[in-house]
């Protein structure tokens, strides 16, 4: 018979479980501000167990209330390389559940079924030899903490089915070293990427409207990043300790926290004059520089035609990592190569005698490329009888990026 005590331990267990998952809640302390190594907590609701759960094979699974479909609540295996079937005991496998390989050491690598829609709450938690996953585009959404404290993760496929980021989501996934975040992502929870240190690339969504507290707190390694002009406010620590230098800022923020980038002590803001960045910057004594002083686009100072080819020289752009190179032929534009941010010529060979070409180049800065107008178009037509050209240049060349 179960004694009263067992009873009453129970229902404290059950309560500690409500009031201990982990999310977001930025209390402050008498000085105001949150101390570090208090972690992220909130009163959230567990999901309910009231299904009973069935075993199949290392898999132990709940049948949801559609009667067809199932939730796999628990794992029992010996971990490594696991692949989760897309059936239990003859249910479509379309969630992956509370805790379902919480706390799973053992687990290295992970298969997700298509059929999988759902990824809930501290799934992954703490599972610490996981190196890698690959989330299905089934998937809409990732939940509070579900990779969190996956310290081997190094690195992440999000599909751009997924629209939500939950809070803490990687908290702490020290190994990460860069994310790509989907345009589809409309909603970044506060300490997503918290502690992530080995983190130095992120490519933002542009359909982000903010950026919570704690975002990218303690991302020792993150030196840069650019904002999208989705953005309009960001959040109080939401770069705090990360090893920013450089933020590119659009103008489209209009609110960012006194203390959004504490103790980034290096940190340069670049942005528009006028802008809100501007003001947020001598404000708060940090170093500002003006994107429309500087020269953002590449401008062809030569366009040598000789027997089928082209040859270019341009502009060098300060700041610049790379330039595509075009040609505009009966209003298409189609790029024939890129070069380093220290060439400033190109020979475009392979081209029509007796053709008029157009020729454009775009500069990648700040995260972007350059924009342009026809303006910038410069035209040249290659003949057998042209005479070489004498220009000279490094040819090295890199992968051409996407037609316009």
């Amino acid at each position: 018979m179960t004694s009263f005590n067992q009873i009453m331990s129970t229902i404290a267990a059950s309560v500690m479980a409500v009031a201990m998952v982990g999310m977001s809640v930025y209390a402050e302390n008498d000085s105001g501000i949150m101390p570090l190594d208090v972690p992220l907590m909130v009163m959230e609701e567990v999901p309910s167990a009231s299904t009973k759960a069935e075993t199949d094979g290392d898999f132990e699974y709940s049948v949801n209330d559609d009667g067809i479909s199932c939730s796999i609540t628990g794992y029992n295996g010996n971990g490594g390389d696991v692949v989760i079937p897309d059936t239990l005991g003859g249910y479509k496998v379309t969630a992956i559940g509370w805790n379902a390989f919480s706390g799973c050491t053992s687990l290295e690598s992970i298969t997700i079924p298509d059929s999988v829609t759902s990824i809930g709450l501290h799934a992954f938690y703490n599972c610490t030899s996981l190196k890698n996953i690959t989330i299905p585009d089934s998937v809409t959404s990732i939940d509070s903490h579900t990779f969190s404290g996956c310290t081997s993760l190094g690195s992440i496929t999000i599909p751009d089915s997924v629209t939500t980021i939950g809070n803490n989501a990687l908290y702490g996934c020290t190994s990460l070293e860069s994310i790509t975040i989907p345009n589809s992502v409309t909603f970044i929870g506060g300490g997503a990427f918290w502690g992530c240190g080995s983190l130095t690339s992120v490519t933002m969504s542009n359909s982000v409207a903010s950026i919570g507290a704690f975002t990218f707190c303690d991302c020792t390694s993150l030196e840069s990043i650019t904002i999208p002009n989705s953005v309009t406010s960001i959040a109080s620590y939401s770069f705090q300790d990360s090893g920013l230098t450089k933020v590119t800022l659009p103008e489209s923020v209009t609110s960012i926290s006194y203390d959004a980038f504490r103790y980034c002590t290096n940190l340069t803001i670049y942005g528009y004059s006028g802008s809100y960045a501007e003001k947020y910057a001598k404000n708060n004594d940090i170093p500002f520089v003006a994107l429309d002083a500087q020269v953002l686009k590449p401008t062809i100072t030569k366009a040598i035609a000789s027997d089928s080819k082209v040859a270019l020289n341009w502009t060098a752009v300060n700041g610049a990592e790379k330039y595509a190179i075009y040609t505009y032929v009966n209003g298409k534009y189609t790029c024939v190569g890129s070069r380093a941010s220290t060439v400033t010529g190109m020979y475009v060979t392979g081209l029509t005698n007796g053709t008029k070409y157009g020729f454009l180049v775009r500069a990648y800065i700040n995260g972007a490329w350059s924009s342009f107008t026809t303006a910038d178009i410069v035209y040249a037509t290659p003949s057998a009888s042209a005479a070489a050209s004498d220009i000279s240049f490094d040819e090295t060349y890199y992968v051409a990026p996407v037609t316009i």
